[in-house]
């Protein structure tokens, strides 16, 4: 109850094309992330043109990591 992050998703998706670049999907997962001791604890996103996953851990934006396949 009273969350609307998939609300506010779908407001930051408005005006975007089909192909988010990774750093566009980070934004995204970054505005939000939850705190507190609900806190996200790695977010991710997948870049079907570099076969790669991009993640973060404990709402750490500034640090990302890329898994390669």
């Amino acid at each position: 109850p009273g969350d609307d992050r998939y609300e506010r998703v779908l407001g930051l998706l408005e005006g975007h094309s089909r192909d988010l670049t990774v750093s566009d999907a980070f934004e995204v997962l970054k505005a939000v992330k939850q705190e507190g001791l609900w806190a996200t604890r790695v977010s991710f996103v997948y870049s079907v043109k570099e076969n790669a996953v991009y993640y973060t851990e404990n709402n750490d934006f500034e640090h990302i990591k890329k898994y390669a396949f």
